[in-house]
């Protein structure tokens, strides 16, 4: 089963999200997802954290803390999502695959780095849905 880890990233009253916009049944569909991936083989689930910050983010983080983790079943990977701090960097578009590849954007969608406010997160579209209630109940 695959394992993957996902970072919110804390950044004084907001958040790193990677905004994405996919085609969906002929409409294109925005939604946000917390950054993060698979965890490669004989790495941490930290380490992967870790990993998928530089790659996505272009950023050097420090794990903070657990929120949660989940059983994607439609993936059938299990996913953890940790808070994390900044050490290094400003969050932007990161050097990953998704957001060089250009083969990978006409299946995938695009990518785009943003913050958002922690009070605002209510109304964005973020994704799991599970996740977002979370994050709700934590900062709102």
């Amino acid at each position: 089963m695959k394992r993957s880890t996902r970072i919110i990233l804390e950044i004084g009253n907001s958040i790193v999200l990677i905004k994405r916009r996919k085609k969906i049944d002929g409409k294109i569909k925005e939604f946000y997802a917390i950054p993060g991936g698979i965890v490669e083989e004989n790495e941490s689930w930290e380490e992967a954290g870790i990993r998928e910050a530089k790659e996505e983010l272009d950023v050097e983080i420090v794990i903070d803390s657990m929120l949660t983790e989940e059983y994607n079943e439609d993936l059938d990977k299990i996913e953890r999502f940790y808070f994390a701090k900044l050490i290094k960097g400003t969050p932007k578009n990161g050097k990953g695959e998704e957001f060089v590849n250009q083969d990978i954007n006409s299946k995938y969608g695009t990518y785009e780095v943003v913050k958002i406010n922690k009070k605002e997160i209510g109304s964005y579209n973020i994704l799991p849905v599970t996740i977002k209630d979370l994050l709700v109940a934590t900062y709102i």
